[in-house]
């Protein structure tokens, strides 16, 4: 490993990172059972943020992988380094080894087209961080948590393209729209590891597919690649269970997927709450949006930017002022979760505009479920348990 800082590290630091990521190693390389190099240099280049455009990453190579990261100080060096390390040492199988025929051999000249980045990308996403979880790196809760907020966003937003569609047009897309891939990717391999332990009860998983992958198509010079639209049927063939259906609604389509019945099959549940989804300043009497979040109640309900909401009825009746305005920003969000029926009295430019609310909740956490079975909590234990 070399370490290129604006900054002194700490040796407590250093051998810290060298010692968890040596974990890492081990954890993937048991995960396919093989080492598959001599040699592999980790180079970690940190940057004074101060001096920089904000434009950071990593990249992967059969026997090496470069990070470009900010400067964060010794003491959180560490826990941001390890799930872009693990992420990136996972590619030395996805798609080092294994990969879509359009990826091999890698084309540096020309960027290639597949659809198939929610797999090389989103499934390594999801598994960079599931494994450090798994072997007690992080914590269950640290990676519920960071999977709430990912599956969030797939619950909350009415999605126009699907994930296959936008990894067609990469890399010539936004970069809001590259993140897509590594927010909604993993949330899918999440939900999809989720449906194959649901149907064969906990028998098999994702990580059966994987390890297939590896086993049946894994080689550098890419004879023995497999294209875009195989690899739901290899996912079937290694797990016994049938996926059509989800890969064509949730992964090559922009449905919903069913959040709530995947994690009850695995004795889990998502708390909810409602979320109005606006920033308000209060002025003269009424709360103005100052910004609205994409995909909340705000936003769904026609609210935009520069609206002043002068009155609020909750079923037909006037609650209480708040100091003089007709909600607090916290009484909002319980009045939306508490009832079916609010409107809201905004002026904007010259109008008076009576907006009825269509409520959308927004994931908090993930947590237990109170009440599941013991198929549900065996479900749990192998999918978050090191097997």
């Amino acid at each position: 490993m070399t370490i290129v800082s604006p900054f002194p590290i700490g040796e407590e630091t250093i051998g810290e990172l060298i010692d968890e990521t040596e974990k890492v190693i081990a954890i993937i390389a048991d995960f396919f059972g093989e080492i598959p190099y001599d040699h592999y240099l980790f180079q970690i280049i940190l940057a004074d943020s101060r001096g920089n455009n904000g434009t950071y990453g990593a990249l992967e190579h059969a026997a090496s992988s470069t990070y470009m990261m900010p400067w964060v100080g010794s003491n959180r060096l560490v826990s941001m380094m390890l799930p872009i390390i693990s992420h990136e040492y996972w590619h030395v199988w996805s798609p080092k080894r294994f990969h879509v025929r359009t990826l091999g051999p890698f084309n540096y000249r020309e960027a290639p087209r597949t659809t198939s980045l929610w797999f090389h990308e989103g499934i390594t996403d999801y598994y960079a961080h599931l494994l450090l979880a798994r072997h007690g790196i992080t914590t269950d809760a640290e990676f519920l948590a960071d999977f709430g907020r990912r599956l969030d966003k797939i619950a909350r937003y009415d999605r126009k393209e699907s994930i296959t569609s936008l990894s067609a047009r990469l890399p010539w897309v936004e970069m809001p729209e590259i993140r897509r891939i590594y927010v909604d990717g993993p949330a899918l391999a999440f939900l999809l590891d989720l449906e194959i332990r649901r149907q064969s009860g906990g028998e098999v998983s994702l990580d059966n597919a994987m390890r297939h992958f590896n086993e049946l198509y894994s080689d550098h010079r890419g004879s023995k690649a497999f294209g875009d639209d195989d690899i739901i049927d290899i996912i079937e063939t290694a797990s016994g269970t049938d996926l059509q259906a989800f890969y064509r609604r949730y992964i090559d389509g922009t449905e919903r997927p069913p959040i709530e019945e995947l994690l009850a099959a695995a004795g889990l549940e998502a708390f909810l709450q409602a979320e109005f989804g606006a920033h308000l300043l209060s002025v003269d009497g009424a709360w103005q949006i100052m910004a609205i979040d994409p995909g909340y109640t705000a936003d769904l309900s026609g609210v935009v930017a520069g609206d002043e909401i002068f009155d609020i009825r909750v079923d037909g009746t006037k609650p209480p002022d708040y100091n003089g305005l007709p909600f607090s920003p916290a009484q909002l969000d319980l009045i939306l979760l508490d009832n079916s029926d609010v409107t809201l009295y905004v002026h904007r430019d010259n109008d008076t505009l009576t907006l009825p609310m269509r409520v959308r909740n927004k994931i908090r956490e993930i947590r237990m479920r109170e009440g599941s079975g013991e198929a549900e909590e065996s479900v749990r234990r192998g999918w978050l348990e090191s097997l």
